[in-house]
């Protein structure tokens, strides 16, 4: 198991602690748990108050009101209002996308080629600790394997190649892997997919009102292009004639925007699905 720990900082005030737990289950393939904890603005003040000590309230109402404190509140509650749960799904996501299917081709690679971590150029100061760890799972892998534990010790760090060929759409897959079985994720979806239907019947309303209005409008036009029906049989008032191009137009406008609004909706169903990785599109 590999666990990656990094703290979130906004303006110089720590936000919250982030630890990520990568469990091999078997080659190329790993479990994802994610630990996102918020500190508190008060944690250590709390932590080393006395409670026994007189006129604790109006201490903790001084702490509350500092300018530190508030501007830490502040900060959190935009960082919560923007950075939603679901939101931090979606990035991992994009995160997980653009690294996994390069490193599981470049996993493949290497076994095929009977390649290690030694054959690629690792300049940086950065990866002596990448460098580090990979002798690190070589040297624990080969002595699971040597305790008998072979799918274990291939989970870490495979002997053999990977043997199957899996697709884009496999590989970039979200709702098998993830939607699926996410509450906040598979509860957006639903979410989602009913506006799909309200948009399709507030779509198929608009048309059918272009459709009455258009008629309308052109039945308009001919009688007061026609002299002898709109002086024989009826009198069509102008201002009737601009009501009704005026619905036609806001019919037409609203048509569009429902249009759009459900464009929109439908890529983000698709991003609860599948989403391929060009990375030549990314920013």
């Amino acid at each position: 198991m590999n666990l990656v720990m990094f703290d979130i900082h906004v303006l110089g005030v720590l936000i919250s602690y982030v630890s990520l737990f990568f469990c091999p289950t078997s080659p190329s393939r790993s479990r994802v748990f994610l630990f996102n904890i918020f500190v508190s603005p008060l944690m250590k003040q709390s932590a080393s108050s006395n409670r026994n000590e007189k006129g604790l309230a109006l201490k903790k109402i001084k702490e509350w009101t500092k300018p530190s404190i508030v501007k830490q509140k502040m900060q959190k509650v935009i960082f919560k209002r923007f950075f939603t749960p679901l939101r931090s799904h979606m990035f991992s996501h994009e995160i997980f996308d653009g690294d996994g299917i390069f490193l599981r081709m470049q996993g493949d690679r290497t076994q095929r080629e009977n390649l290690t971590f030694k054959d690629y150029k690792t300049p940086a100061t950065a990866d002596v600790l990448v460098n580090a760890f990979r002798r690190y799972v070589h040297v624990a892998s080969n002595l699971t394997r040597k305790a008998g534990k072979n799918q274990m010790a291939d989970a870490a760090n495979t002997s053999s190649n990977y043997n199957d060929i899996v697709s884009r759409s496999q590989m970039l897959d979200r709702f098998e892997s993830h939607t699926k079985h996410c509450k906040i994720c598979s509860s957006a979806l639903e979410e989602k997919e009913r506006k799909r239907k309200y948009f399709s019947i507030a779509q198929s309303v608009m048309n059918g009102s272009i459709g009455a209005t258009s008629s309308s409008l052109l039945m308009m036009i001919c009688f007061m292009m026609n002299p002898s029906l709109s002086t024989s049989v009826v009198k069509i008032p102008f201002a009737a004639v601009r009501v009704t191009a005026f619905a036609v137009l806001s019919s037409i406008g609203i048509s569009a925007g429902l249009s759009k609004m459900n464009t929109m909706n439908e890529k983000a169903i698709q991003k609860f699905m599948f989403e391929d990785y060009i990375h030549a599109e990314k920013n």
